[in-house]
């Protein structure tokens, strides 16, 4: 990735910083460690403000092996865990859990025909299983959940009615998410492993990944911990641990992610299962919003962004990632005093990054070019505003009369010698926000991309596709809002 060299990356990571570090600076949290990754690797990682509020004296700052609790983003390890099970047959999306644990029954005022058992593992998985969240472990949150999945059980049977009818509304359910990890701790499914012990040897070792429930994990030796100083740090959820009881680090959240984004090894699960697991199993009536196993997902900058938060106060984390482009953000911060979330923070780096990602995914660093086949001639001539919503050719005078259009460009590239040369460009960009502009950036032309140094008062990188017999028909200068000019 030698173009992460390039200016605009290094412009993009600064902004990302100098935001992180305002919030730092303005008390709103007292650590934030963020991570970045794109493609199968990790492009940029920070740590901001102490990893020790208690402590005025240790300022040291966190890093990405700094160890955060990291809530409800273990919902997402449990359902991982779930899909591996149900790859290998041991479990089946319309068993029902209440089949093998005759006492996990609700009942079903929607179905008078209904037996006490209407909750498959599928509506477990996605909060469509019409379960409250809240229940006799969730009240004693701090403090954790010191009971048996025997105990729990016991505390429901003949009382508990659901709220919705399965697989008809969502219902956010912590309880729904212990049990989906608990109840599959029966012979037939995890043999004589615990939730622990399953989700160690199915998920977590052959991704190398530091993720524990426990501070004296193993795991974590040597580590320092993001802490502000009180025993409630750390106190255990217990039965409610596979809904938001983990702690890890920025880097194995990021590793997370590239892994959930890999769509070529098996490892863990087949990239179909993991596909399986991802699909929408509720959407919202916006049509933009919906739930998937354990994330949510949503529609933004023309894609599908998916998104996890978790909140267990002093801890707040939220990590997004970004299929289409293979691009992931985690944000862990502690010792939050209000006024901005976790997700608030992650979707501005998401939304700082994601443009000049895209950019650059065609692109070769500064002082790369790339020989040119043939005549030069093909890429010389005026490039001029296209309306990225229609693909119809804009003039500047149309684009200066409104304010409606999302912006352009018009250039003319010359050459000298082997390198092509920027003469002129008017940048008329009007302001109008990216969030429709990212959805465009496949034009329909050939996927053939040229990249070459552009020599001028400001040197810029720009990017020519062509059609399918290499003619060039579209130029794209990312220093001019990101947009495609068609060539004239």
């Amino acid at each position: 990735m030698a173009y992460l060299d390039n200016n605009l990356w290094g412009d993009a990571k600064a902004d990302v910083d100098a935001y992180i570090q305002g919030l730092i600076d303005s008390e709103a949290f007292g650590s934030i460690t963020y991570a970045i990754t794109w493609g199968d690797r990790k492009i940029a990682s920070e740590g901001f403000g102490r990893a020790d509020t208690s402590d005025e004296s240790d300022g040291s700052a966190p890093d990405d092996n700094t160890v955060y609790r990291v809530g409800s983003l273990t919902k997402t390890f449990t359902t991982a865990l779930f899909y591996s099970l149900w790859q290998d047959g041991l479990v089946h999306l319309d068993d029902r859990p209440g089949d093998l644990w005759p006492s996990f029954s609700f009942v079903n005022p929607y179905d008078s025909q209904s037996d006490y058992n209407p909750i498959t593992w599928e509506s477990l998985t996605s909060h469509t299983a019409g379960i409250l969240t809240s229940n006799i472990c969730h009240q004693q949150i701090p403090g954790g959940c010191d009971l048996t999945t025997e105990q729990v059980l016991a505390s429901i049977q003949d009382v508990s009615t659901i709220q919705y009818a399965p697989f008809t509304n969502p219902e956010y359910s912590n309880f729904g998410f212990a049990a989906l990890g608990r109840l599959l701790e029966t012979p037939s499914i995890l043999g004589d492993l615990t939730y622990y012990g399953g989700l160690a040897e199915r998920v977590l070792e052959p991704l190398g990944l530091k993720f524990g429930f426990e501070k004296t994990d193993p795991l974590f030796e040597g580590l320092n911990f993001a802490t502000t100083g009180s025993s409630h740090d750390w106190d255990s959820l217990g039965w409610l641990d596979p809904a938001g009881g983990a702690y890890s680090t920025a880097s194995d959240i990021a590793e997370y992610l590239i892994w959930m984004m890999d769509d070529k090894t098996d490892t863990v699960m087949q990239p179909s299962t993991k596909r399986m697991m991802l699909r929408p199993q509720y959407v919202f009536e916006s049509g933009r919003e919906t739930m998937a196993a354990g994330w949510d997902q949503a529609f933004r900058h023309g894609t599908w962004v998916y998104d996890k938060s978790g909140e267990l106060p002093p801890y707040f984390s939220n990590t997004q990632f970004v299929p289409s482009m293979k691009m992931g953000v985690t944000i862990l911060t502690h010792d939050e005093k209000g006024g901005v979330s976790a997700g608030e923070v992650c979707a501005e780096v998401t939304d700082k990054i994601i443009h000049i990602l895209d950019a650059l995914a065609g692109m070769y660093g500064p002082g790369d070019t790339i020989p040119i086949e043939g005549s030069i001639d093909k890429y010389l001539g005026n490039y001029g505003g296209t309306d990225p919503r229609s693909g119809e050719d804009l003039s500047v005078v149309t684009l200066a009369e409104s304010t409606t259009v999302p912006g352009t460009i018009e250039v003319t590239v010359t050459a000298n010698g082997q390198h092509l040369g920027l003469l002129s460009a008017m940048d008329t960009y009007d302001g109008v926000q990216m969030d429709n502009v990212l959805r465009y950036r496949q034009p329909n032309v050939g996927q053939s991309c040229y990249v070459l140094r552009f020599s001028g008062s400001q040197d810029q990188m720009a990017t020519f596709r062509t059609d399918d017999e290499g003619n060039v028909t579209h130029v794209m200068f990312p220093n001019a809002t990101f947009l495609w000019a068609r060539k004239l």
